[in-house]
């Protein structure tokens, strides 16, 4: 990559000498670039590209505990940045992601529902109910990814959102998961703000049911 590290005090013509660094794997060798060599590199493609990808949310405090409970509650604690997708802000082919991880307690054949939801109500999806296994201060962690296939109001917008749900089990310490995928092409809605988070609910209160979250980023891919 080239580094300008001066500056012309006119308009630089195709001529002109800048002078950078040229990055290699032996070390860094200073080097002249033409302002010629510089627009060529942009005209093939090797320029920033129009899509910048970015975090959005990262969670710096542990989520409350959803414990002794079958209301629904959030996993997410409290951050910098922001879950909030204002209105009318999404394009064609936005990509995200949802990383979240922390710890978890059950009772053997205790049954826990996890969604991808927003705060307004609505479903980008709900990984199938899970039956969990005895668990006794295991981790969990969820992956979730989601692109916009179009966009607009109800009926118009559309949505794919895919991911994963995995646990530690007590038994053998050995890992649980299940899969989902849903395409929504009749109730996301791209012009009212969307505030995404993760919503969980246990079939049963008891206090050896919960879970919370210790990390939660929300990232733009593409």
């Amino acid at each position: 990559m080239s580094i300008i590290t001066t500056f012309p005090t006119a308009l630089p013509e195709l001529n002109d000498l800048l002078l950078g660094t040229k990055i290699q794997e032996a070390g860094n060798i200073t080097r002249n670039f033409r302002v010629s060599e510089i627009l060529a590199l942009i005209e093939n493609g090797n320029a920033i590209p129009a899509s910048v990808n970015y975090g959005l949310f990262s969670q710096t405090a542990d989520s409350a505990e959803v414990k002794n409970t079958t209301a629904v509650r959030s996993l997410v604690g409290t951050g910098v940045g922001s879950k909030t997708i204002p209105a009318n802000t999404f394009e064609v082919g936005d990509s995200f992601s949802i990383n979240t991880s922390g710890y978890i307690n059950c009772l053997d054949a205790a049954v826990l529902t996890v969604t991808v939801a927003t705060a307004g109500g609505y479903s980008l999806a709900t990984c199938p109910s899970i039956t969990m296994k005895a668990a006794t201060n295991k981790t969990w962690s969820l992956n979730v990814d989601f692109t916009i296939r179009s966009i607009g109001g109800t009926g118009v917008a559309a949505i794919a959102t895919g991911g994963t749900f995995t646990y530690n089990k007590n038994a053998d310490n050995i890992p649980e998961s299940v899969n989902f995928l849903t395409i929504d092409n009749e109730d996301f809605d791209t012009t009212i703000s969307n505030d995404i988070g993760v919503i969980v609910q246990w079939n049963a209160a008891s206090l050896s049911n919960n879970i919370y979250s210790n990390i939660y980023n929300f990232t733009k891919t593409y």
